[in-house]
């Protein structure tokens, strides 16, 4: 069996303490939803590093910075937050394509564009605010495996912020000036990709979909998405068209730009917001080299338990 990796967790592994690094109201968030206490984390960051040490097909960091992810994600329970590292790990397998180039460098463009784009403030609830706006995605420069590719690096990012692994994030899709370029790729191949890596692996909870502008192109899409994304995250997609109250309502416009269609009155730059420089330095580089280092080595090919 390959040895466990270190040089990623070497600070973590030092400060192997079980603290939590959350804030107070996360903190009340994760107990009351969650059941995190100091005595259940510690007790299940034992357990999971012990089931994965025992693991010889996995290739896997063990400091409590990576666990706690996947362990929050699935309420502490620890076989699900296994099963559930595994299939983070077989999805890169599986796709080796959108892994190829897997990291800040890899999708610049579709951040530089504004495709992809995190707001600086959590709306209420304690949850990050993406934007997706594919209309402007440039077809000609980058593909729908891209597009995944990003969508994978931003929330790998964002779940190194522990409020953000608790509260999970809020995701606002602009559809205005989508065409039918854009449509005719987004087909079954880009969704069940986005559904096997994003909500299969990743140890996210994505708890708002809200729609803006979906124009007459929406339902042809929705009636596919719907089909292969999880029921759960179906039921919380919001649609409010042209309503931009509607919208105000499920996202306050203090936490949205001004540009249309969104009307909010959020003094920042788009698309190169902070998360985004911060996104660019060289730490971000080495962490996404360095945890690409993990690995699995099985006979399943499916992408998730």
């Amino acid at each position: 069996r390959a040895p466990q990796l270190t040089a990623l967790g070497a600070c973590q592994q030092q400060q192997q303490q079980s603290a939590s690094g959350l804030s107070e109201a996360a903190r009340r968030r994760a107990e009351q939803e969650l059941g995190e206490t100091p005595e259940t984390r510690s007790a299940a960051l034992s357990a999971l590093r012990s089931a994965i040490q025992s693991d010889a097909t996995m290739r896997c960091r063990t400091d409590d910075a990576f666990l706690l992810k996947f362990l929050r994600h699935r309420k502490f329970n620890v076989d699900g937050a296994h099963k559930r590292i595994r299939a983070y790990l077989r999805v890169r397998r599986k796709f080796p394509d959108v892994f190829d180039d897997y990291g800040p460098a890899g999708v610049r463009p579709v951040l530089e564009d504004g495709v992809l784009v995190v707001l600086p403030h959590r709306d209420g609830e304690g949850r990050r605010i993406v934007l997706y706006r594919l209309g402007l995605w440039d077809c000609a420069k980058y593909s729908s495996t891209e597009l995944v590719r990003a969508t994978c690096v931003v929330m790998e990012a964002l779940l190194e912020e522990e409020d953000t692994q608790v509260c999970g994030v809020s995701v606002v899709l602009d559809m205005s000036g989508l065409a039918l370029r854009h449509i005719r790729r987004l087909d079954l191949r880009y969704f069940r990709r986005y559904r096997a890596v994003v909500h299969k692996a990743l140890p996210v909870r994505v708890c708002a979909l809200n729609v803006v502008r979906g124009g007459r192109f929406f339902n042809t899409t929705c009636r596919v998405a719907s089909a292969l994304l999880p029921s759960k995250l179906a039921d919380r997609v919001h649609n409010h068209g042209d309503d931009v109250a509607a919208l105000h309502a499920c996202v306050p416009a203090a936490l949205l730009p001004p540009e249309p269609p969104f009307h909010g009155c959020l003094a920042v730059q788009l698309p190169l917001t902070p998360f985004y420089h911060q996104l660019m330095s060289g730490h971000w580089t080495e962490w996404f080299g360095q945890n690409s280092l993990q690995c699995i080595n099985d006979d399943e090919s499916g992408s998730g338990d």
